[in-house]
């Protein structure tokens, strides 16, 4: 039977590269990203070697901008970026800035002189006389949004699944969960989650639109989901 076969094809596609140390310890990498258990400059080791590897590079890049993300930001910025076009070639530099535009590559290295925006703080108080709030820790963001969308279950039931983080492994698609929030959540509770959305890239609105009859007895609502990209 050819569909047989083509399912074997695939299986055998598949193995090969599931099976793939590199892959195997990638994912493991991502998914400790996303559980908060890993530390940056550890995670930024596995970035890199995947970029001396010369791994495909949208695997290599989509690591880096994973740490960006969940990091707010990534130090040795322009080193890095450097070397990706050292890596993959200088044509990457459109990719890269491409990603800046869109809030995916960012830089945590805010002012030239190497201080950190944290010790400035600290002496701009000291002049004034006053003391600098404590800076907040590195993705305190990403956990805010973390929290408030549920985007990591610890325990999937992977032979009933009831929640769509089994699909990764316990991990939901932030896409999936603001969906799920539109759909579930009341219109005036909506906009309080901008808070906790601000480390996601792009802009947040909420748009209402009215168009039932005013005899109408039923509400229906619907969700455009638009992957762009």
């Amino acid at each position: 039977d050819k569909r047989l076969k083509l399912h074997e094809s695939l299986t055998a596609e598949l193995r090969e590269v599931t099976n793939d140390l590199n892959y195997l310890r990638r994912i493991e990498v991502e998914a400790l990203i996303l559980q908060g258990e890993v530390l940056v400059e550890r995670a930024l080791e596995c970035a890199e070697e995947m970029m001396y590897r010369h791994e495909p590079f949208h695997q290599t890049i989509r690591m880096f901008c994973l740490i960006s993300i969940v990091y707010d930001g990534v130090k040795k910025h322009s080193h890095y970026s450097a070397e990706l076009c050292n890596c993959y070639g200088p044509e990457t530099m459109v990719a890269l800035k491409t990603l800046e535009k869109c809030g995916l590559w960012k830089s945590r290295d805010e002012d030239p002189s190497g201080l950190g925006a944290a010790a400035i703080a600290v002496a701009q108080a000291a002049l004034r006389g006053g003391q600098a709030a404590a800076p907040p820790p590195i993705g305190a963001q990403w956990e805010a949004a973390k929290a408030c969308l549920n985007l990591v279950v610890p325990d999937v039931n992977l032979g009933d699944p009831t929640d769509v983080a089994y699909t990764f492994g316990g991990y939901a698609a932030i896409s999936v969960r603001i969906a799920e929030k539109a759909l579930r959540t009341p219109h005036d509770q909506w906009m309080s989650l901008e808070e906790s959305l601000k480390s996601i890239p792009g802009d947040m609105f909420a748009l209402t639109q009215v168009a039932f009859p005013a005899n109408s007895q039923q509400v229906y609502k619907t969700v455009l989901v638009f992957y762009v990209g």
